[in-house]
C-alpha cells in the first residue's frame, strides 16, 4: 500500500507540473501566433499601400511624359508649329513604353482665333 501511495504521489508530482508547463506553453504560443499574425497583417498592408503609391507615381510619370513631349507654345500656333507637333508626337510614340495611351491628338488654340481646333490624322500625319 505504501508503494502504491508513493508511486501515486510521484506520478502526481510529475504530471501536474508537466500539465501546467504544457498549458503555459499553449497560452504563450497562442499569444505569439497572434502577434505574428498582426505583424504580418501590418506588413502586408504596408506593402499593398507602397504598391499603390508606386502605381500612382508610375501613372503620373507616364502622363507627365506625354504632356512634356506634346507641349506647344500657344502664342505662335501656325502650320509650322503643327508640323513640329506631328514630329514630336511620332518621336514620343516611337520611344514611349506605352504608345497606346494616346489614341487621338487634338489642339484647341484658345489664343489664336484664326486657327480652328484641329485633330491629328494618324494615317496622313497631318492635322485636319
Amino acid at each position: 500500500m505504501k508503494i502504491a501511495l508513493r508511486e501515486r504521489a510521484l506520478a502526481t508530482a510529475l504530471i501536474v507540473p508537466t500539465a501546467i508547463v504544457v498549458i503555459v506553453l499553449a497560452v504563450l504560443q497562442y499569444r505569439w501566433s497572434n502577434q505574428v499574425s498582426n505583424a504580418t497583417s501590418v506588413r502586408l498592408a504596408d506593402s499593398l499601400q507602397m504598391s499603390m503609391i508606386n502605381w500612382h507615381l508610375n501613372l503620373f510619370r507616364d502622363l507627365s511624359d506625354i504632356c512634356a513631349a506634346m507641349r506647344i507654345d500657344m502664342r505662335s500656333v501656325d502650320r509650322e508649329a503643327l508640323d513640329q507637333q506631328v514630329r514630336r508626337f511620332e518621336q514620343w510614340r516611337a520611344s514611349a513604353p506605352y504608345p497606346g495611351l494616346v489614341s487621338q491628338l487634338y489642339i484647341l488654340p484658345s489664343a489664336s482665333p484664326t486657327l480652328p481646333a484641329v485633330r491629328l490624322n494618324p494615317s496622313s500625319g497631318h492635322f485636319e
